[in-house]
């Protein structure tokens, strides 16, 4: 009932019509948890709130990147990590992506980044009001 409301409606129709594997329950869930999207500056701040970047041990020249920082809702990013299976499943732009970022890693590491990417797509979908791009997911 809520994601028909006039202040959800045209973000949740927009996320669930567009992006292949995202449906009313993920789009909601995005929209209801981080409310207002427009309040974060950058993509990669909105992954960081979600918890969705990797943690850095850095020393001198040395980087070196760890396990995500898991902070913020979990089950934002349980929701998110099953929307971006759906959504590798269902778009040949995202399931190449995903192989291609698998083929350096291990898969878990990178349905992640998938998961990662996917926010950062609803959060540009639903800030700058654009329509989804196959090129994102490249």
């Amino acid at each position: 009932a809520l994601s028909r409301t006039d202040r959800y409606r045209p973000a949740c129709d927009r996320l669930t019509t567009q992006i292949s594997g995202v449906g009313r329950l993920t789009a909601m869930t995005f929209l209801g948890e981080i409310f207002r999207p427009q309040d974060f500056p950058t993509a990669e701040a909105l992954a960081a709130h979600i918890g969705l970047t990797p943690c850095e041990y850095s020393s001198g020249k040395r980087h070196r990147y760890g396990h995500i920082t898991h902070w913020g809702p979990p089950h934002l990013r349980k929701i998110l990590v099953e929307a971006a299976w759906a959504w590798i499943r269902k778009d040949p732009q995202a399931r190449k992506r995903y192989q291609s970022i698998r083929a350096g890693t291990k898969g878990k590491i990178a349905i992640i980044g998938m998961a990662r990417r996917l926010a950062i797509i609803m959060w540009a979908m639903t800030v700058k009001e654009q329509d989804y791009q196959y090129r994102w997911a490249a």
